[in-house]
């Protein structure tokens, strides 16, 4: 076994060494699907100490009870002595500790899934994402963190993370530990550097020098492209991009953190030929790829009330989904359309495509947007295979309706101002008023914006439309005002024989039109 110390990057919050939480991450048996996870926490004049399980994880709003898979729990003082560990709920521990200094809380967790939210070990290495993996001391989470990983002595360890010239990295606080995902085993990792930044992309087996090639190029450009919608930066010292990529896997899945992401395809990278218009792997991959990689900015950092620093024992509701995850998929589109990546004929497709599996959904009928994105606990969570329920019919995705709002409302912000405003001005607008300037917690720069705050600064600038785009498109269940697309120079059709929408440029657009599709796009004509 070989043992490596990760500590998470302690930025302002000045809390002394003796306050931090030691946490041991322990892989002894990997065939088993198991790990052990010890943590050491002061008491700090404590009676008791409380140590619970996430209910659920960043970026996945659903319930998921990480806790079903937490068995063979101990607890120790610092002398080594056992002590009660009493199960107070479905997720939550308490531990009798007075006049003690320290406690050893210990426990196993089975982790046998692969996707973007669960865990999964074997014998081949380990996936570990922290929320279902690593719990929290209870009124503890703003204090800093370490962690210990202890794994077989072949397997490479990779995270979002620096190492110090010690070998020791230091976190300021739990969200920020269980928000760096941990890829272990044998790995293949590429180093390249975007706006004097490094960024690694992992795979588990070796890429093809000219795919690589093709593909770093690309994402240099929507990194580019991104950084300069907010200020020009980066907002990170290193970023990660973990891939699992294989035709074998289970389903595909996407997940943002705050440096890293995940990404988890269907596909043979081997068998792509680096062209987005044409080859559907390498548009899923680099169209992921963007999209998670906004949600570097848009969710992680710009992020509606609520989600950061968060309450892990409950739902965490917001109005807002549809900014935080419809927009994001707007963005991922536009930078592959207007760093040349996609064709303009590719990027109307896309979001056609998107017009048509929304119109499609019969749930538009029965939830506004505002309405999916508090209700997504329900419709996104497990639902018991004897339970009948028609939930599938009366709800729809954010993802969806969200992207063509912020369509829609790029376009009519275009419009009504000539120009002078756009989604892109209210994104950047957002960005510093709520995340540099909003002030600060212990978790990050800046605050979360209310469902209010984001509204009224579309209203600011445009007014009575912007007011009535948002009852129509937001608060109520109308039919979406696909005629806004007019305006630049487009327009939508239905082809009943192959039951969907097109959208296609208008002959002769006028001077208005010309500027707002080239705006949009990064088309001359």
């Amino acid at each position: 076994m070989r043992s490596l110390v990760i500590v998470f990057l302690f930025l302002s919050f000045a809390f002394s060494q003796k306050d931090a939480i030691d946490y041991q991450l322990i892989i002894a048996a990997p065939q088993k699907h198991e790990v052990r996870v010890k943590i050491e926490a002061p008491v700090m004049n404590s009676d008791t100490l409380t140590f619970a399980m996430p209910a659920w994880s960043p970026g996945r709003y659903v319930i998921y009870n990480f806790s079903k898979n937490v068995f063979d729990v101990r607890a120790f003082d610092n002398e080594g002595n056992r002590l009660q560990a009493k199960l107070a709920d479905k997720q939550t521990w308490k531990i009798p500790c007075k006049g003690k200094t320290k406690v050893r809380f210990e426990y196993s967790v089975f982790a046998n899934t692969l996707d973007g939210t669960f865990s999964k070990v074997d014998s081949s290495g380990a996936s570990v994402n922290g929320a279902g993996i690593f719990m929290y001391v209870a009124g503890r989470k703003h204090l800093p963190v370490t962690l210990k990983i202890k794994a077989p002595e072949q397997w490479k360890i990779v995270t979002s993370l620096k190492r110090n010239e010690n070998g020791y990295y230091q976190a300021p606080d739990y969200d920020r530990l269980i928000d760096s995902p941990v890829e272990m085993g044998r790995l293949y990792v590429y180093r390249f550097e975007e706006l004097n930044k490094p960024h690694l992309l992992v795979f588990h087996r070796p890429v093809r020098q000219e795919i690589l090639r093709r593909f770093e190029n690309d994402l240099k450009k929507v990194i580019r492209f991104q950084a300069g919608l907010f200020d020009g930066e980066l907002p990170y010292s290193r970023y990660v991009f973990f891939f699992s990529l294989s035709p074998d896997l289970k389903h595909t899945d996407g997940m943002e953190h705050l440096n890293s992401c995940r990404v988890l395809l269907r596909m043979d990278i081997d068998s792509i030929d680096c062209d987005a218009n044409t080859d559907p792997d390498y548009d899923n991959l680099i169209w992921l790829s963007a999209h998670e990689f906004f949600h570097t900015w848009n969710v992680k950092r710009l992020r509606p009330a609520g989600l950061g620093p968060f309450d892990y024992s409950r739902e965490v509701y917001t109005p807002s989904l549809w900014i935080a995850e419809g927009w994001t998929s707007y963005y991922a589109y536009l930078s592959l359309v207007r760093t040349g990546i996609y064709t303009r004929e590719k990027f109307l497709s896309e979001l056609a495509s998107r017009i048509t599996r929304y119109e499609r959904d019969p749930g538009k009928k029965y939830r506004t947007l505002a309405e999916v994105s508090i209700l997504t606990w329900l419709f996104k969570g497990y639902i018991p295979v004897y339970e009948e329920t028609n939930i599938d019919k009366t709800t729809y995705s954010y993802y969806y309706k969200g992207l063509i709002a912020g369509w829609l409302l790029d376009i009519l912000l275009r419009s009504k101002t000539g120009g002078s405003y756009s989604l892109d001005a209210l994104l950047n607008s957002m960005w510093n008023t709520f995340y540099k300037q909003g002030g600060s917690d212990y978790y990050l720069p800046g605050r979360g914006y209310s469902e209010q705050e984001a509204e009224a600064m579309v209203v600011g600038q445009i007014g009575e439309a912007g007011g009535a785009f948002l009852k129509k498109v937001v608060h109520s269940t109308d039919p979406l005002p696909y005629e806004i697309i007019n305006k630049a120079g487009l327009r939508i059709k239905y082809n009943n024989t192959r039951k969907r929408y097109f959208i296609e440029k208008i002959p002769d657009m006028n001077e208005s039109q010309k500027r707002i599709w080239r705006e949009l796009t990064g088309a001359e004509e």
